[in-house]
């Protein structure tokens, strides 16, 4: 299958100025230490900004992402641990962890065919008692973004940019696009993320071997977190 994740070749430069708001990443902070983790796989790490917290906490963290863009921004904001390039659609590594997490809506970012073949990786790289802990976007922003969102803008370098974010009812699925305005020229990344029912994830979680547990009011009509323990 063609990956389309790896189109953040500009994005990642600007990932943290536009997208993260580090105020989210206390909200993970609970649900991780309830668990009481030692070993921590993050997959989807991004700019390494919650592996990097992990890390300062004592976790031993390994953050993977499938964008060596991504990896490079991780290093630049100072994570200093291992960071592999990885497809956590369907991987395989040689030990087993306590914990796995994924944040910021990226299972979205996963095809429905997809859903198996992950969730059977991360339920065969947890130890016993290990948890699996992802958000996903809730359900009622494909009826938020009917009509397209539009943001401009100028970055901290000076480079303008356009982000635009629309849904499609009938697909179920959110199309982002971001415009960047270079001294090279114009740079367009597109983005496409499938907004599942909490129902479909429980079922096929279940399905891998899962106890789950959601909880609906992660981010209140935006974001929604999955618990599945071994």
């Amino acid at each position: 299958m063609q990956r389309k994740l790896d189109n953040y070749s500009l994005l990642a430069k600007y990932y943290d100025e536009l997208l993260i708001d580090p105020e989210q990443y206390v909200l993970w902070l609970p649900y991780i230490e309830e668990g009481k983790p030692q070993t921590i796989l993050e997959l989807a790490s991004g700019s390494g900004n919650l592996a990097k917290l992990l890390s300062e906490k004592g976790y031993e963290v390994t953050a993977s992402d499938l964008s060596v863009h991504m990896q490079e921004i991780a290093r630049e904001n100072g994570f200093t641990g291992e960071y592999l390039k990885l497809d956590m659609s369907n991987f395989n590594l040689d030990r087993k962890f306590d914990c796995i997490l994924s944040t910021l809506d990226s299972i979205n970012y996963l095809e429905e065919e997809e859903l198996d073949p992950f969730f059977k990786s991360c339920f065969a790289h947890l130890k016993e008692n290990g948890r699996l802990i992802f958000d996903v976007h809730d359900p009622r922003r494909i009826k938020e973004f009917e009509e397209e969102y539009i943001e401009e803008g100028i970055l901290s370098d000076q480079t303008g940019y356009q982000w635009t974010i629309l849904s499609d009812p009938y697909e179920s699925t959110l199309m982002e696009n971001f415009v960047f305005f270079t001294e090279e020229g114009t740079i367009i990344e597109h983005h496409q993320q499938t907004v599942y029912e909490p129902e479909l994830l429980q079922k096929k979680m279940e399905a891998a071997g899962f106890k789950v547990r959601v909880i609906r009011d992660f981010i209140p009509e935006e974001k929604i977190l999955l618990i599945g323990g071994r």
